[in-house]
């Protein structure tokens, strides 16, 4: 694996000893890459808080309600949940559907 250096002519390392604060939006992007539960991003992101890592303006209460978004794509009737709109739900997720696979 190479280094920043080697893909992007461009990169200029930091010089800083000071610690990188993660944004709201790194965090969201590192919860979602490794496919971490609400629990789960949650306890991470209150370690990087404890750890003064985050960013000013970093919230946790994010992780508990980002099924929101996707809620309108599903149905329940009684005991049966089911998705109403599968298309439009892995559209939202980043997917191309094709119907016919």
């Amino acid at each position: 694996m190479g280094t920043g250096s080697d893909t992007d002519p461009d990169f200029e390392p930091s010089m800083s000893d000071a610690p990188h604060l993660i944004t709201q939006p790194e965090l969201n992007d590192l919860v979602r890459d490794l496919g971490l539960s609400k629990a789960k991003a949650e306890l991470l992101g209150s370690r990087l808080q404890g750890w003064r890592l985050l960013s000013a303006g970093s919230k946790m209460s994010v992780f508990r309600s980002r099924q929101t978004d996707l809620t309108q794509f599903f149905a329940q009737y009684e005991n049966l949940c089911f998705c109403t709109d599968v298309d439009g739900l892995l559209t939202a997720l980043g997917y191309e559907h094709d119907p016919q696979e």
